[in-house]
């Protein structure tokens, strides 16, 4: 979504519009949306409607939701993080697959995903209103790179007027992610737990940020991507017990397929050492896209239960519910999220067999840590 010179050559007309653009006094810019599509919107913004989960979540973190005018009730219900935050949304009219409901409400612009690109250039053609396509999962739900969740915010912030706020948003979270890599970054990797992140049993996540921010390390980050933006792969039984995980996290929904027990006891899983030590867990992960909210959430709930000792002083609830807060302005969210999809917890304690050794690597990172939570 950045500023696109139409010829492809910068000239004092584009420089013009560029210097206004930068003062905010700009009446018109054309932006490079995730889908590569060229897009003319007016501004200021006032009116928009966001097309599912994913593109709601991005508004409502960069804190624009007073402009939302219609949603797409198809992807958003009230077990979903941001309706329970702003409920006020499950009130506003439903335009699910209705254009001519989108046309009648007025917005000065629409957002929709941009692996339905094709679908919004009909849209756009057949309303003659802006579809601009966003898509912060393109590299696997990064936060870092292009098409990642910090330039997805700031492309949006840009369009929205939020700029300011999404600046302090992603410093917070920089230093949030900051403050787990300066723990995680003193392990030796051989003692980082190898992860699978399982998908209906037999489809593997292969990348996951959370997943190495925490300090683990994805078996299936091996296997190829032959598609862009494809990060779900359907992997034989006997790839997952040749990669003999130390823990398993399971994508977890509101009625979890497969459960934690079912894995447990299943036959041909009986060699894997997540199972024999019963190192299975729920994770709630991209559900209808990614939530930059709960995926930075996971990065905590992912280093305690990859590392408990070093992680030994950290408050998963607690941290969890300033971050979905900070997010989306709204108390106890990770509290209701933690129950919702059986996420572990662990009630302030450590058990006996996680007790901390004098000396070594364990004690000098639970210095650090206890320092930083």
């Amino acid at each position: 979504m950045h500023y696109v010179c139409p010829d492809g050559q910068i000239n004092e007309a584009d420089a013009a519009q560029i210097r206004s653009i930068m003062r905010g006094d700009a009446e018109e810019v054309t932006v490079l949306d995730h889908a590569g599509r060229a897009v003319t919107v007016d501004m200021p913004l006032e009116r928009i409607i966001p097309l599912g989960a994913l593109n709601m979540r991005i508004v409502a973190s960069v804190n624009a939701t007073d402009k939302v005018i219609g949603i797409d009730k198809g992807t958003i219900n009230s077990e979903v993080l941001v309706s329970r935050a702003h409920p006020e949304l499950l009130e506003l009219p439903d335009v699910t697959g209705n254009p001519e409901m989108m046309l009648k409400l007025e917005p000065d612009l629409i957002f929709m995903s941009s692996w339905i690109g094709g679908d919004a250039e009909k849209l756009q053609e057949k309303i003659q209103v802006p579809v601009v396509c966003i898509e912060p999962t393109l590299n696997g739900s990064s936060f870092y790179g292009p098409g990642g969740v910090f330039e997805t915010w700031e492309l949006l912030s840009f369009l929205l007027g939020s700029e300011e706020h999404t600046r302090g948003l992603i410093g917070y979270c920089e230093d949030e992610i900051h403050k787990l890599q300066k723990v995680t970054s003193n392990i030796p990797e051989e003692e980082k737990p190898r992860v699978y992140y399982s998908v209906h049993t037999v489809r593997a996540m292969t990348k996951y940020d959370p997943i190495q921010i925490a300090g683990g390390r994805n078996v299936a980050e091996e296997l190829a991507n032959p598609a862009p933006g494809r990060v779900v792969f359907e992997v034989p039984k006997e790839q997952i017990i040749d990669w003999n995980p130390d823990i398993i996290m399971v994508h977890a929904f509101s009625e979890p397929s497969p459960s934690i027990q079912e894995l447990l006891s299943e036959p041909s899983f009986q060699s894997i050492k997540a199972v024999n030590d019963e190192r299975v867990y729920y994770v709630k992960g991209p559900i209808s896209g990614i939530d930059p909210a709960s995926s930075l959430t996971e990065c905590f709930y992912m280093a305690k239960l990859f590392h408990p000792q070093a992680f030994a002083d950290l408050d998963v609830e607690a941290k969890g519910n300033e971050m979905l807060k900070r997010m989306y302005g709204a108390d106890g969210l990770y509290t209701w999220m933690e129950d919702y999809y059986h996420l572990y917890s662990w009630n302030g304690s450590v058990s006996e067999d996680e007790t901390l050794e004098e000396g070594g690597t364990l004690s000098r990172l639970s210095s650090i840590t206890s320092n930083i939570f």
